[in-house]
């Protein structure tokens, strides 16, 4: 009797073992999923707009090109430059407006424990789970992204260029800030003037007028160029088409790995950058990086359509 009671006791708290690890298991889990839903609830809409950007465009020699009207003496119409003392264009400022649809966009920068949760695994250099993801590249961003969307069901993607500026500019294009916020960047960046030389907790700088977090400062945010308008294509003759079909399954490898951009732009400084860096509008304009260069100041932001 004594020893069948004694195995009842260790069966039983066999049992309970087996039944806190499986809890264990599910509480992680469970963790990890609202982790991931937590992305879906950080997004805020964007109404769309025109925006305005000011880029150094060539002078065009109107009386050179008026005299080649005149003449008529090639078939092809060449656009003429004005020419400086070096012989180069001349150039000169031009505002170019761009329209911007209609968008959303996360109030933070990835952190990492929803990148952890997607990836499995965290390449940060400083690692703590409301710090934003650092050390990443674009070819990584894609895969979190792609793996993302896969558990959610949604269209997350970076943000492209200009709609980021317009976002970091909280949409109000003829009062432009300094910064993502404000003029004063110890109120709404984490930069190297005051950042111990570290990343921070996501959130911990006051907004801009949408209400996003860290737009300048903390992390580099990697974006995408504007997408271009798509071409009318020709139709192809039959040979054509074969020929191309056969391409697509000759190079079907070099195809996908080109799905990722050679290049993007790394937008709104980090803890390490200097003030002028920080700026929404710096001088040489954006930053870019190749595809598969990640640094200790490289995060990112999402979108959605």
């Amino acid at each position: 009797m004594k020893q069948k009671h004694i195995l009842l006791l260790i069966f039983g708290a066999f049992i309970a073992a087996c039944g806190l690890t499986a809890c264990g298991e599910s509480g992680a889990k469970q963790t990890g999923i609202a982790v991931i839903d937590s992305a879906t609830a950080d997004l805020v809409a964007i109404q769309g707009d025109s925006i305005s950007d000011t880029v150094m465009a060539p002078v065009v020699d109107t009386a050179a090109m008026n005299k080649q009207r005149a003449e008529k003496r090639d078939s092809v119409f060449r656009i003429i430059f004005v020419k400086g003392p070096d012989g180069k264009p001349v150039l000169e400022p031009k505002v170019v407006k761009t329209g911007i649809g209609d968008f959303q966009i996360a109030r933070h920068e990835v952190t990492q424990e929803l990148w952890e949760a997607v990836m499995g695994s965290n390449p940060s250099y400083t690692k703590g789970a409301k710090l934003p993801v650092e050390r990443v590249s674009l070819e990584d961003c894609y895969a979190f992204i792609k793996k993302l969307n896969a558990m959610t069901g949604r269209n997350f993607r970076l943000p492209n260029y200009r709609e980021w500026l317009y976002a970091a500019l909280g949409g109000d294009l003829r009062t432009q800030t300094l910064y993502a916020g404000g003029d004063n960047p110890d109120s709404v960046a984490w930069t190297q003037e005051n950042s111990d030389f570290r990343s921070h907790e996501v959130g911990t700088k006051a907004p801009n007028a949408f209400g996003l977090y860290d737009m300048s400062g903390n992390v580099y945010e990697l974006c995408t160029a504007p997408m271009p308008k798509p071409r009318k294509e020709k139709k192809l003759t039959l040979r054509q088409r074969l020929s191309k079909l056969k391409h697509n399954i000759l190079h079907g490898e070099e195809k996908k790995k080109d799905e990722v951009p050679l290049r993007c732009y790394i937008m709104g400084g980090s803890w390490g950058s200097n003030l002028e860096d920080c700026l929404l509008r710096p001088k040489e304009g954006p930053m870019t990086a190749q595809r598969d260069q990640s640094h200790v100041i490289y995060g990112l932001r999402l979108a959605h359509d």
